[in-house]
């Protein structure tokens, strides 16, 4: 299922939350990641959404710090972990 361009938006707005005037280079680091990773358009805003409801419901044991390592680990996670037809 395809996202929407509210999810999208509602993540990035929540990132933004989060990581206030970091947020772009954040979202630039991300990008490169997932495309060294193969991982591109909606899959990208896909392991973002899940990164930041798992993270929600995990706030009281992540810092406001440590969120953009702490995103960027369950990304890797997910990736590591994915069953799309042709990921290893």
């Amino acid at each position: 299922m395809p996202i929407s361009d509210e999810q999208k938006q509602a993540a990035l707005k929540e990132l933004e939350s989060h990581l206030g005037k970091g947020t772009p280079a954040f979202i630039e680091k991300l990008t490169k990641t997932a495309a060294d990773e193969g991982v591109y358009g909606d899959d990208v805003y896909e392991c973002l959404i899940k990164s930041l409801a798992f993270i929600k419901d995990s706030e009281t044991l992540i810092n406001e710090k440590a969120l953009p390592a702490a995103i960027l680990r369950v990304l890797q996670h997910i990736d590591d972990t994915d069953s799309r037809e042709g990921k290893n």
